[in-house]
């Protein structure tokens, strides 16, 4: 293929910058928004040693998308479920962080 033909075929190739922009704001717009987030919970049963169950999680988890949760067994997947669900051990204690469940933070509500 000749040099021209190649700029040719290149040229016809691309898209407009508007057209990339719209494409751009179309896929920005169906992102889904965030439903839950979790940043830097800490979960402690107090004692004579403090036992640091869950220390300095972060979790994002989007509107409509599955989310899977693995790790080694004591790591501290249950205790981010119950934590989640407000249904803790009366041991247990969340000492810091956030969790927001649809723009609500979850931590404020009574139990």
């Amino acid at each position: 293929m000749a040099k021209s033909e190649r700029r040719q075929a290149n040229e016809a190739s691309r898209e407009p910058a508007s057209a990339s922009r719209a494409s751009e704001d179309a896929a920005s717009a169906e992102r889904p928004e965030e439903l839950l987030a979790i940043r830097e919970l800490c979960i402690h049963f107090p004692g004579a040693r403090v036992a640091r169950a869950v220390d300095g999680l972060e979790l994002s988890l989007a509107r409509g998308r599955p989310l899977g949760v693995v790790g080694e067994s004591g790591c501290g997947k249950s205790l981010t479920a119950l934590s989640i669900m407000g249904l803790l051990p009366s041991a247990a204690r969340v000492v810091s962080g956030s969790m927001r469940f649809d723009g609500q933070e979850l931590l404020e509500l009574s139990a």
